[in-house]
């Protein structure tokens, strides 16, 4: 099966009408078990977690071949999740063409909290590499599959350019 066939007949919200297309979920929050702490469906509020994000996200991974996928409602929603997981004293090699404001986010916020960062041209391999450094964390750009197979960094994209479906193909 395709992969574009197969998105969309997989992860899909099943809805007791029988419904061709998933329904679009509005509740802000979600029923609990007696005990008040744990739901039945998983879904607590939202925000957090809502069976349409859950569908979109499992498409998302399945189009990206990856293990998971987690969605934002903003680039500096996930941009913050992301610099926030890291340690002070870490570094994040940044694009030399990445947005104005995360690089300035980065270079006044973050610093604050000790991470350091050094920005490359992410299309010239050697300046890539000479931009990392014994404490880098993080690989901070666009189309970084075939650079570095150790998973020794973390790397991350944003989707603005779309870049998942055109890299995997399908």
């Amino acid at each position: 099966m395709k992969l574009s066939t197969a998105l969309i007949h997989r992860h899909n919200i099943k809805d007791p009408s029988g419904a061709v297309m998933s329904p679009l979920i509005m509740a802000t929050t979600f029923e609990r078990n007696e005990d008040q702490l744990t739901m039945p469906q998983g879904y607590l509020y939202s925000r957090y977690d809502n069976p349409n994000k859950n569908a979109l996200e499992h498409k998302i991974a399945e189009m990206e071949g990856g293990a998971a996928c987690i969605s934002f409602a903003s680039g500096l929603a996930a941009a913050t999740a992301i610099f926030q997981s890291l340690k002070s004293g870490d570094h994040i090699v940044m694009a030399d063409d990445t947005y104005f404001s995360m690089r300035t986010i980065v270079h006044t916020l973050y610093a604050g909290f000790g991470l350091s960062y050094t920005l490359a041209d992410f299309t010239n391999p050697g300046d890539l590499r000479q931009a990392i450094q014994p404490n880098t964390k993080l690989l901070d750009g666009i189309a970084l599959q075939s650079f570095d197979q150790s998973n020794r960094y973390r790397s991350h994209c944003g989707n603005s350019q779309g870049v998942w479906l055109y890299n995997r193909g399908g």
